[in-house]
């Protein structure tokens, strides 16, 4: 009996140890205390994947996004997002200038479920469709999501998943690229360094 005791003992006290070390964690989402801080712009991961990372406070409130050619009427993407805010969006960008910078649409998604559409004409957002909740969203973290804009004309036609969820017409088209968009949140929403924003792409 004494021994059973003493062996028990042993065991709670290995894990105690075990859980003092290592600290307990919610799964995807959750912060890490001991991360270093940097940022990761567009570099393609092992998974094939383009990531976006950062956990500076630097990059509070802030957005970012990587331009590509597209050679098709058909824009398309996958991406999750790994760690962040729930709220603040990651996605696509569509229909950008084939020049500069400062023309383009966006269509992102967020981890609980809400789409928006946006367009950017020289520097200055204006929004096609509003946040907008919808199931066609695989909500949370390390979920892939799939999104598609086919134009036709100067009609855009809008899918999530394989399921249309919006469609536009506009006559101020700018170009043809194709691009990835991350947006980081406010101190309020995020909580750099401990949990960064992660997010990977792929287009299609």
């Amino acid at each position: 009996m004494k021994k059973i005791i003493k062996l028990s003992g042993i065991i709670a006290l290995t894990v105690l140890v075990w859980f003092s070390l290592i600290g307990c964690g919610d799964g995807a989402g959750s912060g890490n205390g001991d991360l270093p801080i940097k940022t990761i712009k567009w570099e393609v991961g092992k998974d094939g994947f383009r990531q976006f990372y950062s956990n500076d406070i630097k990059n509070y409130d802030y957005y970012f996004y990587y331009l590509m050619e597209n050679n098709n009427n058909t824009y398309e993407i996958d991406c999750k997002k790994m760690n962040g805010s729930q709220i603040y969006g990651y996605g696509m960008v569509f229909g950008a200038s084939n020049t500069g910078t400062d023309n383009y649409y966006y269509l992102i998604i967020t981890c609980d479920g809400y789409y928006r559409i946006s367009k950017v004409s020289d520097g200055q957002r204006t929004t096609v469709c509003d946040w907008t909740e919808t199931t066609a969203v695989k909500p949370g973290y390390n979920n892939l999501n799939n999104l598609k804009v086919v134009t036709s004309g100067t009609s855009y036609i809008v899918f999530i998943n394989g399921i249309q969820v919006y469609n536009f017409t506009d006559e101020g088209v700018f170009g043809s690229r194709i691009g990835f968009y991350a947006a980081v949140g406010t101190e309020e929403y995020e909580d750099f360094p401990n949990r960064p924003v992660d997010v990977r792409f792929m287009k299609k």
